[in-house]
């Protein structure tokens, strides 16, 4: 194997598919004029003064100052809303309560959540479940009507944001930290997008992908500072494509008991671990990855069968040339 040339391929697939996202980008901002200038004929506007429960149905709410909560924030109580923080920001949960969190969305279709900036303030608390921006039970008939866009998230001991039982959601072009908890937790959720975001965590996954079926995942960087940037668990059917990931003590880009996840020109780094590792995923397809390992191998499979690999490049610095990619 040319290790140099089949770098250069990735480097410079890489570029092209920037390139791409670039021209994205230009789309995102087209769309957000288009919001704008839908705003300005929709008449239903509500400025938010206070955190406090959004109730009624086809309401378009903005923020036009921060808001502060001893609990949690803002509550989403009607189908059909969108919440537009421009830029302000929700500071929650300064008692640290358990169960508290900075947007609440249950039960609900149609919800848009964007632009919002959501701040855990007490830092100290043992509490659990403090997130961000928490999202359950969320089944949109139409593909992609559940949006979590052009947020900031930063929490401290939970998940910056929470996708758990849910349908076409698309959550995209979000900044989010976490000390201690997940950064992006997608859980049982179907048929839906996760791109251009980008996840960390001091201490846990910067993405964990949980019983997870048939949604994409593209163009994100997670880092995991004391874990994966990636991680999948009972996840089938899902595709990742030129995404980065980094770890600076576990696996950078790590599937545990998911099957038929297709790998497109992704990245993954490991000062300490594995770079990609597949324990008891069958079927996988791994098309031009590229993953670098301080240590153990670059990409390794343990139990794993009937897996296609196309064009990957791995390199180790402390594992001969011939265990860059491992079978065990």
């Amino acid at each position: 194997m040319n290790i140099s040339a089949d770098v250069e391929t990735f480097i410079n697939n890489k570029m092209f598919f920037t390139s791409m996202k670039k021209e994205g980008m230009v789309w995102v901002l087209l769309m957000g004029i288009f919001i704008f200038v839908s705003i300005s004929f929709v008449s239903a506007v509500t400025n938010v003064t206070a955190c406090g429960t959004l109730g009624s149905a086809g309401e378009y709410y903005t923020l036009n100052q921060s808001i502060n909560s001893t609990g949690t924030c803002i509550t989403i109580g009607a189908n059909n809303i969108t919440l537009d923080c421009q830029g302000y920001t929700i500071n929650y949960s300064s008692e640290g309560l358990t169960n508290t969190y900075g947007i609440y969305v249950s039960s609900r279709a149609n919800v848009t959540v964007m632009n919002c900036n959501v701040f855990d303030v007490n830092r100290t608390s043992s509490g659990t479940n403090r997130h961000g921006i928490y999202f359950t039970l969320i089944f949109s008939p139409e593909p992609y009507f559940e949006k979590i866009w052009n947020n900031t998230v930063n929490v401290s001991d939970s998940k910056g944001i929470y996708i758990s039982s849910g349908k076409n959601v698309n959550v995209s072009y979000n900044s989010v930290s976490s000390s201690s908890g997940e950064g992006i937790h997608i859980n049982l959720v179907n048929q839906s997008i996760v791109s251009n975001n980008g996840a960390s965590s001091s201490s846990s996954f910067a993405f964990y992908i949980t019983n997870t079926l048939n949604s994409s995942f593209y163009y994100n960087n997670g880092t995991g500072s004391g874990n994966s940037g990636f991680a999948l668990s009972g996840s089938n059917n899902n595709t990742f494509f030129d995404n980065d990931a980094f770890s600076d003590l576990g696996r950078a880009f790590y599937l545990l008991n998911s099957d038929q996840n297709n790998l497109t020109l992704n990245f993954a780094n490991s000062t300490s671990n594995r770079a990609f590792y597949f324990v008891n995923a069958n079927n996988s397809y791994l098309h031009s990855n590229l993953g670098f390992a301080a240590s153990y191998e670059a990409i390794a499979f343990l139990n794993c069968e009937d897996e296609t690999l196309i064009n990957n490049t791995g390199t180790s610095n402390s594992k001969p040339c011939n265990w860059n990619l491992f079978w065990f």
